[in-house]
């Protein structure tokens, strides 16, 4: 990757993590449209910007963050019990995942199904009439079906935000509290999918040809773009609700249908 394009690969990834629609999606469409050829390089690249997007919200939520080693530790022990649905399943199904499905046709499938979910979410929680919990009054019944909902959006094009923060909706979070669990939720999962990338990428020497240019480029694009997506979802979900996101994955997905028949 040329510093233009690393530069975007960052910003695709920024702005598509923490807003419902899909980053894996978005960037093996990316990726098929600009014919990156070999794997090695958006290996490097997935982890740097995934350590980026991890940044932000720890930067963001660093406050609910560091209440989980105190007085929040209950929480902080679901969290963890959450994480565990995505990592069996990212153990068992990783390679399914990336020779069969990380491809654009699945992708447009899977990003019908996430518009498909913020509208139902939305529509189940307005029909919830105590739809108004915090996150610290979750049960560990409910913080593992949010857990379930993480552990279906590894698949590229199904939304990892959209999928818990429509699940903790559902199950009668408020608006802040499904976003401020959703992300939280999504420190283990970030920070496990960074470090099992890395470790692939030593193993298989994938740093060796990366240049620092290009690198340095999708890392301050991604943490910048990320920071703004996750303060702009926070506003948006507080306002009005997930569901304005649907078209544009509807819109994506049928896009990306034309361009592959």
């Amino acid at each position: 990757m040329n510093i233009i394009e690393a530069a975007i690969y960052g910003l695709v990834q920024g702005l598509t993590e923490f807003l419902p629609i899909s980053s894996s999606g978005h960037l093996v469409l990316y990726r098929a449209a600009i014919d990156s050829e070999g794997a090695a390089a958006p290996l490097f690249y997935s982890v740097l910007v995934h350590v980026a997007s991890l940044l932000a919200i720890l930067i963001v939520f660093r406050r609910e963050a560091i209440r989980l080693l105190g007085r929040d530790r209950r929480l902080g022990v679901y969290i963890i019990l959450a994480t565990v649905p995505a990592v069996i399943a990212g153990l068992l199904f990783y390679g399914l995942i990336e020779r069969v499905l990380s491809s654009p046709m699945p992708v447009a499938f899977a990003l019908t199904f996430t518009g498909t979910v913020l509208v139902a979410g939305e529509l189940i929680a307005r029909r919830r009439a105590g739809a108004k919990f915090a996150e610290r009054e979750l049960g560990l019944g409910s913080a593992m079906s949010v857990g379930f909902a993480q552990a279906i959006a590894l698949l590229p094009g199904v939304s990892r935000s959209g999928m818990t923060i429509s699940a903790g909706r559902a199950l009668g979070l408020n608006r802040d509290a499904s976003v401020r669990f959703a992300f939280l939720l999504a420190i283990p999962a970030l920070a496990g999918a960074g470090a099992y990338e890395a470790l692939n990428m030593l193993r298989d020497g994938v740093a060796a040809g990366v240049e620092f240019g290009p690198a340095a480029a999708a890392f301050l694009v991604s943490l910048i773009s990320s920071w703004i997506a996750l303060v702009l979802l926070i506003r948006i979900v507080r306002r009005v609700g997930l569901w304005v996101f649907a078209p544009y994955c509807f819109a994506v997905a049928a896009i990306a249908f034309i361009w592959l028949s």
